[in-house]
């Protein structure tokens, strides 16, 4: 069992990162590959090793809640590596464990690959077993329409925010406000979405 590994990121790609520990590259898919800058300084990433009769795949994470709800949802009939590490992708780890625990089946639902009956399954077999932490008052009252948009531009204009130092708690309202207004409008570019949400960020910091 691997647990953990210390190593310096070498490459970022929109799934995963490779970790060079001790000259040996390892490939690790994350929910959020992008918050792990290419960088000299090594890093912790917590592990989870999948096993299948074809290949070996491993999972990584910055914070242990992370690993331990990922592993939680494995549990879960109908839930595969993949689905568990989109839905880690799109909203908080205390986010998914608040909506488990208070069977809160319309913030499961917006999530990527969950459906009502996934979401009930989720909530009758985890209800008593997902432990939640404290959030702050501001995360928790953002609710439901922080879930970061899965898919297309949104997703990445996230992916790059987040690479540029921003926080997901900070940038998870402003996305999704401004994916639903530009739902009712037509087409937008990669570089057009990304300027909308830096001069909707500046905006809410000078209004501070």
């Amino acid at each position: 069992m691997i647990d953990f590994l210390r190593g310096s990121v070498v490459g970022v790609d929109e799934e995963s990162i490779v970790l060079d520990v001790g000259g040996v590259g390892y490939r690790v898919y994350c929910p959020a590959p992008y918050r792990f800058r290419p960088s000299e300084a090594p890093i912790l990433v917590y592990t989870h090793l999948h096993v299948r009769e074809d290949e070996w795949v491993l999972y990584g994470f910055a914070q242990l809640p992370e690993r331990t709800l990922f592993r939680q949802l494995l549990t879960v009939s109908g839930i595969g590596p993949k689905l568990a590490l989109s839905m880690l992708g799109a909203a908080s780890c205390e986010e998914i464990a608040a909506a488990i625990a208070g069977e809160d089946v319309t913030l499961l639902t917006r999530l990527p690959g969950v459906g009502k009956k996934t979401a009930q399954r989720l909530i009758v077999e985890l209800k008593d077993k997902v432990e939640v932490p404290l959030v702050p008052a501001a995360a928790a009252a953002d609710g439901p329409a922080a879930v970061i948009p899965q898919g297309g531009v949104w997703r990445e204009v996230a992916d790059a925010l987040l690479a540029l130092g921003y926080k997901e708690a900070e940038i998870r309202p402003i996305l999704r406000e401004l994916s639903q207004q530009q739902a009712e409008e037509r087409e937008i570019s990669l570089d057009q979405a990304l300027r909308c949400a830096l001069q909707r960020i500046d905006t809410l910091q000078r209004a501070r």
